[in-house]
């Protein structure tokens, strides 16, 4: 092949790779981090927060049974703000309570 379009051909490859690199990298930006099918493998794959500190506090049957609930569940890392674990390590979603309107309360 001769060096003039072994050139143009290197330099094609190497524009293309460097155009597309922005649209993987804004696509890994918007998808959430997910959970499940293994993950997280251990505590520390998990955000500082309170399931991690609530992990960390229960006693190592506890806590490696909730660490098999998280591994079985598929979530995203927004639910960590929704789920609780109970003190056997059983993982739960608990949604927040909103106050009742005021015409309902009376």
């Amino acid at each position: 092949m001769p060096q003039p379009l072994r050139s143009f051909l290197f330099a094609t490859a190497l524009f293309a790779a460097f155009s597309i690199m922005p649209v993987y990298a804004e696509q890994a930006l918007s998808k959430p981090k997910m959970f499940g099918i293994g993950q997280p493998a251990s505590i520390e794959d998990l955000p500082p927060g309170p399931i991690r500190e609530r992990l960390e506090s229960l006693p190592l049957q506890a806590r490696e049974r909730a660490l098999e609930w998280l591994q079985r569940l598929e979530f995203p890392a927004a639910d960590l703000n929704i789920m609780q674990i109970d003190d056997q390590g059983a993982v739960l979603y608990a949604e927040p309570m909103l106050p009742l309107p005021e015409a309902e309360q009376n």
